[in-house]
C-alpha cells in the first residue's frame, strides 16, 4: 500500500470482531489504495497490542466508512466514488474475515458518507455528504439490501463558504429505536425524525432540528451507555459539543458544555 492509502486505512478502522481466541480479534480495513481497493482485513492481538498486515479480502469500489451488524453476520459499506453507493456484504467466516458481495444500491450522484444499522438489524440507513440527502433502505432475510423505503433531501444553509449547501455527514437511530438523528454538517443542524421500525418510514419530529452555534459543521454524533447525554464532533470549529437527549419526545438539547480541540485554522 502506499503512505497515503494506509492513512486511509487507520481513518477508516471501524470495527473488531472478536473471534474465540483468546486476546485476538478480527479488523476490517477500508483502503482506496489505487492499485486495488477494497476491504482488508488484520489479527489484531489484545495482549502485545500488534496488528497484523492486512490482507485483501474482497475488492470494491472507492470503500470508506461501514459498519457490521452486532451478530457479525453483515457488513455495510459507502461506496464514496461517483457514481457511488451502498454495498451489502456477508461475512462467511468470522475466523477468517472472508466477505461475500451480497448486492449494491447506487445513489443519486456521490456515494454517501455514512452508513449505520438500526436496532431491529431491518434496516440501513446512509447519510450523503456530496448530496446532502438521507435514505433508509430495508433488508431481506439473507441480509441484502432491499426497497428504499424513505429520501429525505435537505434544504439549508449556514455562515461559511463551506456550508453553502446542505451536507448530511452522518445518521444513526437513537436508543429507543423511535428516532433518527443526522448531523448536518452544511445547515449547523442536527435533524431529528420519528423512525417507523415496522415501515422504514421517516417523519419530521416536533421540532425538527437542533440549531448549533453557527460554522460549528456538526459531523459525527454519539450516544452515552446512559441513553441521555449525546457528544458531537464539531469538524469546522474543531470542538466538541454536548447534549442532553430526551429519548421519549426526540428533542435534543445543547449544554452549551464545549471542548476546543484545536485553533479554527488547525488540522486536528
Amino acid at each position: 500500500m502506499t503512505r497515503a492509502s494506509v492513512r486511509f486505512a487507520a481513518l477508516s478502522l471501524t470495527f473488531a470482531s472478536t473471534l474465540t481466541m483468546a486476546h485476538t480479534s478480527l479488523v476490517y480495513i477500508a483502503t482506496q489504495n489505487p492499485e486495488k481497493m477494497g476491504i482488508t482485513v488484520a489479527e489484531f492481538d489484545s495482549s502485545t497490542g500488534k496488528l497484523s498486515a492486512p490482507k485483501l479480502v474482497i475488492e470494491t469500489r472507492d470503500p470508506a466508512h461501514f459498519t457490521v451488524t452486532p451478530d457479525g453476520r453483515h457488513l455495510y459499506m459507502c461506496n464514496t466514488g461517483t457514481p457511488g453507493g451502498v454495498s451489502a456484504f456477508a461475512i462467511e467466516s468470522k475466523k477468517t474475515g472472508a466477505l461475500r458481495l451480497l448486492n449494491y444500491k447506487e445513489s443519486i450522484g456521490r456515494g454517501p458518507s455514512y452508513v449505520s444499522v438500526d436496532k431491529t438489524g431491518r434496516y440501513v440507513l446512509d447519510a450523503n455528504y456530496g448530496g446532502g440527502f438521507i435514505e433508509v433502505y430495508s433488508l431481506t432475510k439473507d441480509g441484502a439490501l432491499d426497497q428504499q423505503t424513505a429520501f429525505v433531501q435537505h434544504i439549508g444553509s449556514s455562515i461559511l463558504p463551506r456550508q453553502s449547501k446542505p451536507y448530511a455527514h452522518w445518521i444513526r437511530t437513537d436508543p429507543t429505536n423511535k428516532f433518527a438523528l443526522v448531523a448536518d454538517l452544511g445547515m449547523d443542524q442536527v435533524v431529528v425524525y420519528k423512525f417507523d421500525d415496522k415501515t422504514g418510514k421517516l417523519a419530521p419530529n416536533e421540532p425538527p432540528f437542533t440549531k448549533v452555534t453557527g460554522g460549528m459543521g456538526p459531523r459525527h454524533l454519539i450516544f452515552h451507555p446512559n441513553g441521555k447525554w449525546v457528544y458531537g464532533i464539531a469538524e469546522l470549529a474543531n470542538e466538541v459539543m454536548a447534549f442532553n437527549w430526551d429519548g421519549a419526545k426526540g428533542v435534543l438539547t445543547p449544554t452549551h458544555s464545549r471542548l476546543r480541540c484545536c485553533s479554527r485554522s488547525s488540522t486536528c
